[in-house]
């Protein structure tokens, strides 16, 4: 094909594109189609890392990371998270506590993967489920934050 014959195609297509682009337009400033937060998110919680420690404590959750091996291996919260990857989660949900009402708390860097996680489990039927507020990015590094999840190993 020759620019030539290119430029006469697009200059029969340039009215129907800007139409097309037009309508898009108009329907999206309309809230035909209104942006919404994905099926679910307004369901999952968001727990604050104080209140983390209190759920913990008292053994009242199961904390899963969905981060990759590799995050995990470089930052963990030490509070008994278990890795399950936000890819693997959809063939692992046997894992998961057979109560539909278990206290489930998703864990990854920010909160995106956790809250698909959240979602996803949501979806399968529990309940109880939450997000880490701010991820692993926002948990204290600092052991005098939390000095009760300070963990001494013995020598």
């Amino acid at each position: 094909m020759t620019n030539r014959f290119v430029e006469k195609k697009m200059a029969k297509m340039r009215p129907v594109l800007v139409l097309l682009l037009l309508l898009s337009v108009t329907v999206l400033s309309t809230g035909l189609f209104p942006a919404t937060e994905p099926a679910g998110a307004q369901d999952v919680r968001h727990i604050a890392a104080e209140s983390l420690q209190k759920l913990v404590a008292d053994q009242a959750i199961q904390l899963i990371d969905v981060r990759t091996p590799q995050e995990f291996a470089q930052r963990r919260l030490d509070l008994g998270e278990r890795l399950i990857t936000l890819d693997t989660l959809p063939y692992r949900l046997h894992e998961l506590p057979q109560d539909r009402d278990a206290a489930l708390v998703f864990v990854c860097r920010t909160t995106n993967r956790a809250t698909q996680a959240a979602q996803r489990v949501r979806a399968a039927g529990w309940r109880n489920v939450a997000v880490l507020q701010d991820g692993v990015a926002g948990w204290p590094s600092h052991p005098d934050t939390f000095p009760s999840l300070i963990r001494f190993s013995p020598d």
